[in-house]
């Protein structure tokens, strides 16, 4: 669970718009998708990132219960993420064999814990500051960006967001925190869980 922790607590400075699928379990994010549209090449994917930043830090701000957050979170995070991909990842060899609707159980059920953890975490924020380093470009629809959160006495953080060009804009496919991956990390959790399962 300390990859989980980890990636929780990187995601109260990230909150973007828009969803993407991918195709492939191991496919190149971007490699099969829509073509992007040419103005979406104009956008910075650092300011884009701030800008998320920016609101979420807003909503932080004001008085909010439960339910607000789980809705905010439902709303204006969830969509930030390509989950479609990273359900496709963490089912690994497995997914080829199942059904519709055991895909979409696993997409559901990879967005509640990463939610649901996520709101637990936003509980405790304190206002940290953070800054964000240049990003690596691999391709012209591929980087990661560095974000460094600094936690006074302490060296900061540092979360690395791999993210892709859509046809919507810059959205990520995984988060590293702690030199571990989201994307191994909820493999590794649903490989276990699916083995348990075909042994019945």
């Amino acid at each position: 669970m300390k990859i989980l922790a980890a990636v929780s607590t990187c995601l109260l400075i990230f909150a973007t718009s828009g969803a993407v699928s991918a195709q492939g379990p191991y496919a190149t994010p971007g490699s099969q998708q829509q073509s992007v549209q040419p103005k979406l090449l104009e956008k910075n994917p650092v300011l884009v990132l701030q800008a998320g930043m920016d609101k979420l830090l807003d909503f932080l701000k004001r008085d909010y219960d439960e339910r607000t957050l789980a809705g905010f979170l439902s709303s204006e995070i969830a969509p930030s993420f390509d989950f479609p991909y990273m359900a496709k990842s963490a089912a690994g060899r497995y997914y080829r064999s199942m059904s519709k609707a055991q895909r979409e159980r696993l997409e559901q059920k990879l967005q509640q814990m990463f939610l649901t953890s996520m709101a637990d975490k936003l509980k405790r924020y304190d206002g940290q500051d953070v800054v964000y380093l240049p990003p690596r470009f691999m391709s012209f629809d591929r980087t990661t960006i560095s974000a460094l959160i600094n936690n006074p006495g302490q060296y900061p953080g540092r979360i690395d967001f791999r993210v892709h060009l859509t046809s919507d804009g810059w959205k990520i496919y995984d988060i590293v925190a702690g030199g571990q991956s989201a994307i191994a990390y909820y493999r590794s959790y649903f490989s276990q869980a699916m083995r348990a399962q075909y042994r019945r």
